[in-house]
């Protein structure tokens, strides 16, 4: 899987800079910063060796993900382009998963890991249809 994100990010990285409009190169720096603030707050657990990181909210990461969906939120209202509707619901059900370890302490923690990320899939899809299709209602217009 881990492979497979990097395929998929690269392509959707390029894609969106090359292609994309201001919404898009908007939505990309969003989510480079989210990748940082994702990659600091989960590292930043591993190196003080807090091993309750993933058996409860991490809090860190959980604001991450609260600021990329309020940036993606911003971004579905002011330039409304439907795919970033999609990616800002898509981030909120990422946001929603970090609710289950409250829910359910002893849940496995592969699972609220797996579930946490696995919403960043679809988003890369979503936003690389949805440059393709501004792209082509642009080009008609």
């Amino acid at each position: 899987m881990f492979g497979l994100y990097w395929v998929l990010a690269l392509f959707s990285w390029g894609y969106a800079l090359r292609f994309g409009q201001k919404p898009a190169r908007y939505a990309f720096v969003l989510w480079v910063l989210a990748m940082i603030g994702t990659t600091i707050s989960t590292e930043v657990m591993h190196w003080q060796k807090f091993e309750f990181a993933w058996t409860g909210i991490n809090v860190p990461l959980f604001v991450t993900d609260g600021l990329y969906f309020l940036g993606l939120y911003w971004l579905a209202v002011s330039y409304r382009r439907y795919w970033l509707i999609w990616s800002a619901g898509l981030q909120l059900a990422c946001l929603l998963t970090h609710f289950g370890p409250m829910i359910d302490p002893k849940a496995n923690v592969k699972l609220y890991r797996a579930l946490e990320t696995v919403w960043m899939l679809p988003m890369m899809i979503t936003m690389t249809l949805g440059i393709g299709i501004d792209r082509k209602l642009d080009r008609q217009s």
